[in-house]
């Protein structure tokens, strides 16, 4: 897969998705939910380090990130439109849930990088903010299935997810699924 350039995934960074019509040599994740392509780059970079002109999507977190984060398995990226007025109880709320969330999502073999910011470039993406995810599993298919294997989640978390919802404009959310063409 398109390697992080040696960076780490850190407030300083950001994840950077280019898109394309199709999957070729330097586009090598297929692409779910973004009408019109069909191929992506995913690269972890410094911030203000991407000079592309797009079609593409920078991410970067609001906060610290809570865990480790990498490009491996698939990415799963879910903008959304916050609230008006809504980011700073936004970053609060992600100091306060991050880390506990990524341990819960961990245990699926799902990776919670944070929620981010996020600048689209060259694409109609009304979006404010975006969850990122990267997912040991084979398709989008499979990633569903283990959450939804899962046992229920303890109320803290159920607590987590009616918080978020309460962060976000009512239908204003998305799928974005990016699945590895090429297994290390």
């Amino acid at each position: 897969m398109t390697s992080s350039g040696g960076a780490g995934w850190s407030i300083d960074h950001e994840l950077v998705l280019e898109f394309t019509a199709a999957v070729d040599a330097a586009h090598p994740y297929a692409v779910e939910g973004m009408e019109g392509f069909g191929g992506a780059s995913a690269t972890i970079l410094p911030v203000g380090a991407w000079s592309g002109p797009g079609p593409g999507i920078v991410l970067r977190p609001l906060t610290e990130p809570p865990g480790p984060f990498g490009l491996s398995g698939i990415l799963f990226v879910t903008p959304f439109q916050e609230k008006s007025g809504v980011r700073p109880t936004t970053v609060a709320f992600e100091e306060r849930i991050g880390r506990r969330y990524y341990e819960v999502m961990a245990a699926v073999r799902w990776r919670y990088a944070a929620a981010c910011d996020i600048r689209a470039v060259g694409l109609p993406l009304q979006a404010t903010c975006a969850e990122v995810y990267s997912i040991d599993a084979g398709s989008p298919d499979e990633a569903l299935a283990l959450d939804a294997a899962a046992p229920e989640p303890p109320q803290d978390v159920l607590d987590i997810y009616a918080e978020c919802r309460d962060l976000k404009v009512p239908g204003s959310g998305r799928r974005i699924w990016l699945v590895p063409t090429i297994r290390p």
